[in-house]
């Protein structure tokens, strides 16, 4: 099983409306973070959390490049203490980044469609 860069988004995307559901019924913000929606994430697919370094340890599915820079865009985010929101968006910015540097022939016939439209819109755009 391989993990591509829109699975990986849908997991952090399903992970953030969890912890928003969470701080919702506790009534008020947790004072810290269990958990980084990225190990969420991961915990669903049965794959080691990241290292210490922040690379990815796996030792059953496969993560493609995307998916990789997006879990840790949003792991490195949700540990400098981010909201899971900001985490989320962290990721999506990287994957864009990711996206820009592919030379547009690679991205033929890729339907981008999905993702773009899923996106979380941002303050100012």
């Amino acid at each position: 099983m391989t993990i591509d860069v829109v699975r990986a988004l849908d997991l952090l995307e399903t992970c953030a409306a969890e912890v928003a559901g969470e701080e919702v019924s506790a009534g008020r913000r947790p004072s810290f973070r269990r958990s980084t929606l990225t190990t969420r994430a991961l915990a669903k697919l049965d794959i080691a959390p990241l290292a210490a370094n922040g690379s990815v340890v796996t030792s059953g599915p496969r993560l493609t490049l995307g998916a990789t820079i997006a879990f840790r865009a949003a792991h490195r985010t949700g540990r400098a203490g981010a909201p899971a929101p900001r985490a989320l968006d962290a990721a999506y910015r990287a994957v864009h980044r990711y996206l820009n540097l592919l030379p547009r022939s690679m991205l033929d016939g890729a339907d981008l469609t999905a993702w773009s439209s899923s996106r979380p819109a941002r303050s100012g755009e």
